[in-house]
């Protein structure tokens, strides 16, 4: 049945009954006694979960044996190790914080006093009333005029007591009372058999969660039990779909897959900086843009800058001779024409371009044979040096200018084999500039550099930081394409530096209409992975939780091994440029 049906039955009544919890009210969780988890993590209280479940089934035995159809909170604490009972007071802070409203039945509930229907709240619940009803106000829900609890009747639903007190206060015949509720026995079954009209409300963790989401959440059910940031990144989820069904495909994948990816980077960033003491920390474009942005959100008062680089930017500043990038030009060389191998890296030297003609004078012809473009290189390995000097000169005074050189610097990144850090400081060391880099990433494969400082989030040097074999993904092409997506700007890649007008401004490869596309989509998942952080820091402030590197990347996983038919076909429409320089080439985002 539709909302607008289930107004239509509203409209043919006089009282409407609601139930609370997963009807008016969610929780940011895979399932309720996760919180107990989240508060045993955040308050480092070993073992509560456990104690909690304990003491509420004890609680409920006594009840039980004494004919007493409900418990109250205070009841299941007196139960629990009393090491734990102080802990009373966090768990219902912590219901208030992570309690939503479900806007489909907020909706409902808004029309029915819209209508002047008599609203009755019911609930079966241990929780007291001023918290409940804090819940409710603090989510809008306002204008009932019966609330029934069974913490405080002791009648619940489940054995009809609770509607006889729904009938008693109301004064209404059965069949001018309509209830509204997720449960098939005590919200539906029950009342119907009382002569209550039912309405069996399917919960927003099926329609908008498990059902709409089924592969992704079956991973993400899989790991919950040990780690409280995936039931809470479900719980997420599941609201977000339910409060934004106009999303398009794109923002609801930056907030279901790299938003729990980003925050966990930026998360770690932060406990390495405070645990090595850096003070500022420069984010390499492009992989560092997002990050950068979702770094100062979380913690605004760290100084943080941009800085440019790109395979391109350090390929002839780190040149002593041809041979040190001789592998780059053999890797461009394949498939292009004479004039595309010259114009796509780029090169000011217009002798060098005069000589070049005169060797190539059949500039749009493909080239065929590789070692004829060594040798010349080679044989101008002057020139090329040349232009190496001047782009180390702008290159040298702009890092000056952004201070690299004061004190320890953080150079954070995405991956994957440190080449840009390698190049910062074969600049830096070429040119005098005093600098103490540690590097930071996401992930490292295989790299040569023992004199680099160097931290890895999930992946270092091709192997899990974390022993769980998901974050092996990380060396799938597929995921390093995805994930390069996901890092990556709203600008394209930066290819050098000149200077216009007296400042140094970066040479951007030219875009082309797959790239503007590319750019389009970065902007929007910026902006739906803050909207993450944002609410994902409400959830957890003053009840913080680990996201480990498995947590972060299980989306990674998912893309790996489980990746829906839909999730691929979208993503087979972006496409990826992995040439160097000035490249137009580029493939679709493919497995």
């Amino acid at each position: 049945m539709s909302i607008a049906e289930l107004k239509k039955k509203i409209d043919e009544v006089d009282v409407v009954s609601f139930d609370i919890f997963d009807t008016l009210i969610v929780r940011l969780y895979r399932k309720p006694t996760d919180l107990f988890m989240h508060i045993e993590e955040s308050m480092e209280a070993e073992g509560f979960k456990h104690a909690r479940i304990s003491a509420e089934q004890a609680a409920r035995d006594i009840a039980f044996k004494n004919d007493i159809h409900e418990i109250t909170l205070e009841e299941i604490y007196r139960e629990i190790h009393p090491s734990y009972r102080e802990l009373m007071a966090k768990e219902t802070e912590l219901e208030k914080r992570m309690c939503k409203a479900n806007p489909e039945m907020q909706e409902v509930f808004r029309y029915a006093v819209s209508k002047k229907k008599t609203i009755s709240i019911s609930s079966d619940m241990y929780l007291p009333r001023d918290v409940i009803e804090d819940i409710l106000h603090q989510n809008g829900f306002k204008g009932y005029k019966i609330f029934l609890l069974s913490s405080e009747t002791r009648r619940p639903k489940i054995t009809g007591e609770m509607y006889e007190d729904l009938l008693r206060k109301t004064g209404a015949a059965p069949n001018r009372i309509l209830h509204i509720g997720d449960n098939r026995i005590s919200d539906y079954g029950v009342p119907v058999k009382a002569g209550l009209n039912a309405f069996r409300y399917e919960p927003i963790t099926d329609t908008c969660g498990d059902n709409l989401n089924s592969a992704y959440f079956a991973l993400l059910n899989k790991h919950a039990d040990k780690s409280v940031a995936t039931s809470i990144l479900k719980g997420m989820i599941t609201l977000d779909t339910a409060r934004h069904p106009e999303k398009n495909y794109w923002e609801q994948f930056a907030y279901r897959y790299a938003g729990l990816t980003m925050v966990g980077y930026c998360r770690w960033l932060k406990q390495q900086f405070d645990k090595e003491g850096i003070k500022k920390a420069y984010f390499m474009l492009r992989d560092g843009y997002i990050v950068k942005r979702v770094f100062d959100f979380l913690y605004p008062d760290f100084e943080t800058h941009e800085i440019y680089g790109s395979r391109r930017m350090f390929l002839f500043v780190r040149m002593n001779k041809y041979e040190d990038i001789k592998e780059y030009f053999t890797s461009l060389i394949e498939g292009v024409s004479y004039r595309s191998l010259f114009t796509r890296l780029l090169i000011d030297s217009p002798a060098l371009y005069e000589a070049y003609c005169e060797k190539f004078p059949h500039q749009d012809d493909m080239i065929t044979d590789a070692e004829e473009i060594h040798r010349f290189m080679k044989d101008h390995e002057a020139d090329l040096l040349a232009v190496g000097k001047a782009e180390n000169d702008l290159l040298a005074e702009y890092l000056r200018s952004i201070r690299v050189s004061d004190g320890k610097c953080a150079i954070v990144d995405l991956g994957w084999r440190c080449s840009m850090l390698k190049g910062l400081q074969a600049v830096c060391t070429r040119n005098d500039i005093p600098h103490n880099f540690y590097g930071y990433y996401l992930g490292t494969h295989p790299f040569q550099g023992k004199e680099l400082r160097v931290a890895s989030f999930a992946l270092n040097n091709g192997k899990p930081t974390d022993p769980a074999s998901i974050i092996s993904s990380m060396n799938s092409l597929y995921v390093i394409d995805i994930l390069e997506l996901i890092f990556s700007a709203p600008h394209s890649s930066i290819l050098k530096l000149k200077r216009e007008k007296g400042s140094l401004i970066p040479v951007h490869q030219t875009a082309t209409r797959d790239e503007l596309e590319r750019q389009r989509l970065s902007k929007t998942i910026l902006d739906n992975v803050l909207l993450f952080a944002e609410e994902y820091r409400a959830a957890t402030e003053g009840f913080p939780v680990t996201i480990s590197p498995e947590a972060a990347l299980l989306s990674s996983y998912y893309f790996n091994t489980k990746v829906s038919p839909f999730d691929r076909e979208m993503l087979s429409r972006v496409f990826v440029f992995p040439g160097l320089g000035d490249d137009s080439v580029c493939f679709p985002l493919t497995k």
